[in-house]
């Protein structure tokens, strides 16, 4: 009897905002081509996903593998952590079916976060190859940032297809003995959707001085540690005097600034916060910022294409976008920061949108590639 052809699945994992804005592109480019293809968020920012898919005007979700507003606190985030794993990776494989139909195929995940490894061994456990889109990222250094580093490491080597967004990436990947499951793509996927958002940026804030720098925290190694969140306060408060501060606060940010005190000190001093924004509104913030300090590397890229000042708030960092460009990584020198106060217009570049092919259609024709090998292979077998 002839076995029954089996056409390979595609899966999208998302976790984070961040993620979401970078894997939209390729749904987009599936969409445009007429390819069928599963999404499939983790719940590690559930409420704000919500917003983003109406904004984009995509469907919900095909499978949510968690119910509830997301992860707002490290102990939420080590329970939703646990849960996931119990239910995907311990129990068997009953759930499995739900989440990929019964065809083998590609999950694609992004990044470095907890969604990134969670959804990778839920995805191998559940028979599919996995493909990491912005591979090949490495500080070279375990604990900056942590777990982040820890997390790409293990992923790029259970991963089956690696995606590299810069020559700098594959450099690494060659270091690790990984370039043979690598395909160089031209850029990030997020320089897709930041053209596609700035072709229909909203206004920023209406409330915004003449003059401001932008500045957003969110990673664990600033915020969980009550020395580190003190001399970003103190950095911030530094930059208050010389440009008004406006603070795009993340809820973790905002809940940390609250329990540690530090953010009456911001208050008190006039730093302006303000909400998440949708992705146009920020890259029109962005763009109108005398210079922006982060601690964030999507923003560092984002960023690099808008050839925005930047001053690098961490002592590491993976990317190489916009690095003695317009970016400075402070590495929390003191001198540097200084220096950079200093002389900050001058790292001014005009914007950088790069008119390469759209990464997000060379990661789909690989994978269209890929998946009528497997097909051919299957008939074979026969």
């Amino acid at each position: 009897m002839e076995k029954q052809k089996k056409t390979p699945c595609i899966a999208i994992f998302t976790g984070t905002k961040a993620q979401f804005i970078k894997m939209v592109p390729i749904a987009f480019e599936l969409q445009r081509r007429g390819a069928e293809y599963r999404l499939i968020d983790t719940g590690q920012h559930g409420a704000l996903i919500k917003d983003i898919i109406g904004k984009y005007g995509l469907d919900e979700p095909d499978v949510k593998l968690t119910k509830g507003e997301g992860v707002s606190s490290l102990l939420g985030g080590l329970g939703w952590f646990a849960s996931l794993l119990w239910r995907y990776i311990l129990r068997g494989s009953k759930n499995f079916e739900e989440l990929f139909g019964s065809s083998y195929g590609y999950a694609l995940v992004h990044g470095d976060t907890a969604s990134t490894l969670v959804s990778t061994l839920v995805a191998r456990r559940g028979g599919q190859k996995v493909v990491h889109v912005e591979a090949g990222l490495r500080s070279w250094d375990y604990l900056n940032p942590f777990p982040e580093e820890l997390i790409r490491i293990v992923v790029m080597k259970m991963a089956d297809v690696l995606f590299v967004p810069s020559e700098g990436a594959m450099s690494n990947l060659r270091r690790m003995k990984l370039e043979h499951r690598a395909h160089r793509i031209p850029d990030n996927t997020l320089l897709d959707t930041v053209r596609h958002d700035l072709a229909e940026a909203g206004e920023p804030p209406s409330d915004l001085p003449a003059r401001y720098c932008v500045v957003t925290l969110h990673r664990l190694e600033t915020l969980y540690r009550r020395a580190a969140l003190r001399r970003a306060v103190e950095v911030i408060l530094d930059a208050h005097e010389r440009a008004p501060v406006v603070l795009v606060g993340h809820h973790p940010t905002m809940r940390r600034l609250d329990v540690s005190g530090f953010g009456d000190r911001l208050s008190e001093a006039g730093v302006m916060i303000k909400p998440l924004m949708d992705h146009g509104r920020f890259l029109a913030l962005l763009q109108g910022a005398e210079f922006l300090m982060t601690d964030g590397g999507s923003v560092q890229e984002e960023a690099s294409y808008l050839g925005v000042p930047t001053l690098l708030l961490r002592r590491n960092t993976e990317r190489d976008e916009g690095l003695d460009t317009n970016v400075c990584l402070s590495r929390w020198d003191a001198q540097t920061i200084h220096e950079f106060f200093a002389s900050y217009p001058s790292y001014r570049r005009e914007p950088v949108l790069r008119t390469a092919e759209s990464p997000s259609s060379v990661i789909v024709d690989v994978l269209e590639n890929l998946a009528a090998g497997a097909s051919e292979a299957d008939r074979e077998q026969a």
